[in-house]
């Protein structure tokens, strides 16, 4: 790894030294190098934004473009011609059926905050609920609503007033779906009845620990949100559109939410963010006039949703998945200290233990810096977790050579 030049990225008392970032002077495809000039095979998919690799040749052709238009794309009274092909390319893609009003953003904070926003215009209520593990953005109401929230915001902080967050079932952690439901009966009897949530928010595939949404919960949210008259936001700001096998994560659970919110994962991993809902009196179909983000992301959101059509993302998305299981399986049998192999597609996930089988995130640490050293990147996640974001332009010849990789490092670490 390059010694970080300059002052440091953040208090060295409170960073761990295998987690000081990796300064990267050049991508390509699924491959980083530092200033050294050393090679990293990227299967963290730079965070999730990389489900083309990076750099992808489709998107630097648009890019080329934009030295000639205005950089910043759109304002009050004022827009630019790709964002209402964008809105109609995604409105072309939105998993329901009504019209689409789309609200491009700087970022995916101010997205979510959008759709809370639209939620209690629309409901004039003020409740929101979203579930534990969810990283929804580092600011404002998103922050308020992760599920990762103490010490970063005080319950008492305003943006935190109106928020409820409930567990999040999963077999990974052992929250059931019946534990789920106790905890809506415990806030509808002690906090707000159902008619006082404007929505609920939620992640198909939490980001920071792989773990999938169960269906039935799902469909327990889409009945719940029917009955009240209940916003049903996905957040989808982690998840590129077919990374996991399908446009949005959300159709793999056969539900329709009324909004979804993107991140920069929809234009290769450029800055900003887009809010699409279903239309409404106050919200008709078509760009939303509150609208401000940058010309870049928006051609490279163009540039992304042609070439995963094209491209075929999301059935290689679904393979390189399929194969990533069989080894985890495969390395499990052989005794090395994983459990939970998991995720959607070519979002993926393990859980590392210790030898009595018990969630180790020290040693996933430890495991995340050998594979480092090696030369193949991954996401440390919470709680023992290793996220996997695999490009789904990745070779199997190359998934194959950095998972033997990873092995050898876990054996190294002792897991």
């Amino acid at each position: 790894m390059t010694a970080l030049a300059g002052a440091p990225l953040a208090d060295p008392r409170h960073v761990r030294a295998d987690a000081l970032p990796l300064v990267v002077a050049r991508a390509e495809h699924a491959w980083v190098w530092d200033e050294a000039g050393t090679r990293y095979l990227d299967l963290s998919g730079a965070w999730h934004a990389q489900v083309a690799g990076h750099r992808p040749h489709a998107v630097c052709q648009v890019l080329a473009r934009q030295a000639d238009m205005p950089f910043s794309a759109l304002g009050p009274g004022h827009t630019v011609a790709m964002a209402p092909a964008l809105a109609g390319m995604l409105a072309e893609l939105a998993p329901w059926r009504a019209g689409t009003c789309a609200r491009f953003l700087p970022d995916t904070s101010a997205a979510v905050e959008a759709a809370v926003r639209m939620a209690r215009l629309r409901s004039g209520r003020r409740h929101v609920v979203s579930f534990a593990g969810a990283q929804h953005g580092s600011y404002g109401t998103a922050l308020a609503l992760s599920g990762r929230r103490p010490p970063f915001v005080d319950s008492d902080d305003a943006f935190a007033l109106h928020t409820h967050i409930l567990p999040y079932p999963h077999t990974v952690g052992g929250v059931t779906r019946d534990e789920t439901q106790r905890a809506f009966v415990r806030l509808f009897a002690s906090r707000t009845a159902p008619e006082g949530i404007a929505a609920i928010v939620v992640e198909p595939i939490q980001p920071r620990t792989g773990i999938v949404a169960a269906g039935a919960f799902m469909d327990d949210l889409r009945r719940l949100c029917d009955d009240h008259g209940i916003a049903l936001i996905a957040d989808e700001t982690a998840t590129a559109p077919a990374c996991t096998g399908k446009t949005f994560a959300i159709q793999h659970f056969d539900i329709e939410p009324d909004m979804i919110v993107l991140g920069p994962a929809l234009a290769a991993g450029l800055p900003g963010a887009a809010l699409i809902a279903r239309a409404g009196p106050a919200q008709p179909a078509g760009v939303d006039g509150e609208s401000a983000c940058s010309t870049a992301f928006l051609l490279g959101a163009q540039a992304m949703l042609e070439l995963g059509e094209g491209a075929g993302l999301a059935s290689a998305a679904l393979a390189l998945g399929r194969d990533w299981l069989s080894h985890m399986q495969q390395a499990r049998a052989r005794g090395l200290g994983l459990a939970d192999p998991r995720g959607l597609g070519a979002v993926r996930a393990i859980t590392v233990c210790d030898r009595a089988g018990r969630p180790d995130p020290v040693l996933a640490g430890r495991v995340h810096a050998a594979a480092r050293a090696r030369g193949v990147l991954t996401r440390l996640g919470d709680g023992g977790a290793l996220v996997f974001h695999l490009p789904a332009t990745l070779s199997t010849h190359d998934l194959h050579a950095g998972l033997d990789v990873f092995f050898t490092a876990m054996q190294e670490a002792g897991a």
